[in-house]
């Protein structure tokens, strides 16, 4: 009896924070402690991040890889000092101020007041609705250039991780590498269920476009929705190369 009245007790007071108990599968304890192994497998020798922001991914991936040479890509200055910040002592860590794309030059970007929805690409309406703290931001010049033009590829042996998270740009950072493609092992990208930004690729365009580039996709993560009416808004989404 004590122990049902305290948990009505601690029911009403989470309701009252507008919080919910929801039940724990001991099986999600269990994957947690090895989701990654199989990545892990893949022999990863460089780690290609673009679209960087202020490193939570590089902090993240660092951890699976700790000798693994991480080029981080982000073009807003501010995320870029931040980065460049936190990594001042990894040794194994190169940053570079500047955005990635099909092309080379100067272009006009869409710096977010709410940074990680920053984009080459004009915000759709259903993005605005979704995310109404993403709706302000102003226009600035960034330097963008291929991947192609940036990474060396004389070691054959290279085994690389490409992640990319640049809302909506996807396509076009991916047709500015077909060199670096050859030596790709695994991709990590956000791709959107629909359009969150004007002109993007959709999931299913993205998993084709690759499948013709030789990769398949393997896994589905952190997928999000509408908290007006639960509509599928975008997901990160691993792909490897078909041996």
């Amino acid at each position: 009896m004590i122990r049902s009245a305290l948990k009505l007790l601690l029911i009403k007071y989470l309701n009252k924070k507008h919080l919910t108990i929801v039940p724990f599968y001991t099986n999600d304890g269990k994957i947690e402690k090895v989701k990654y192994d199989w990545l892990i497998s893949q022999n990863i020798n460089m780690i290609i991040d673009v679209g960087a922001s202020n490193g939570a991914f590089a902090s993240k991936i660092r951890q699976y890889f700790p000798n693994t040479l991480i080029y981080s890509f982000e073009p807003i200055p501010e995320s870029y000092r931040k980065l460049v910040k936190r990594f001042k002592s990894d040794i194994y860590f190169k940053a570079f101020n500047i955005a990635l794309g099909n092309t080379s030059g100067k272009l006009k970007f869409n710096q977010n007041a709410h940074v990680g929805s920053s984009s080459f690409l004009e915000m759709s309406t259903l993005h605005k609705e979704a995310h109404p703290h993403t709706k302000n931001y102003s226009k600035i010049n960034v330097r963008v250039d291929k991947l192609d033009n940036l990474i060396n590829f004389e070691d054959e042996k290279l085994n690389i991780f490409l992640k990319l998270d640049v809302q909506g740009y996807e396509r076009y950072v991916i047709e500015g590498a077909d060199q670096l493609l050859q030596k790709v092992k695994v991709i990590y990208t956000e791709v959107s269920f629909n359009e969150l930004y004007k002109g993007q690729s959709l999931i299913n365009e993205i998993i084709y476009f690759l499948e013709e580039k030789g990769f398949k996709m393997v896994g589905v993560e952190d997928v999000s929705r509408s908290v007006i009416d639960g509509t599928f808004l975008q997901a990160n989404v691993f792909f490897t190369r078909n041996m």
